[in-house]
């Protein structure tokens, strides 16, 4: 996901301030399903996407939190 892939160093507070900057006026994301380019051809979302380990926590809690949803009807 992308949104974690971004250089956070211009951040004081690194990602945490990022991120709480992002949503701090009840900003949503919505994420468009995709296919990576590999055999596997697994439609990436919400239930499948992967981060690393050190921000799986963050993604849980961006998600429960209602700030990141699949968009739907695409």
């Amino acid at each position: 996901m992308q949104l974690f892939q971004i250089d956070y160093d211009k951040f004081p507070g690194g990602i945490l301030e990022a991120l709480g900057r992002l949503f701090r006026s009840n900003m949503m994301i919505y994420l468009y399903p995709y296919r990576e380019d590999n055999k596997e051809d697994i439609l990436i979302d919400l239930n499948s996407v992967t981060v690393s380990k050190e921000h799986q926590k963050l993604l849980e809690y961006i998600i429960e939190s209602g700030h990141v949803k699949n968009l739907e009807g695409y």
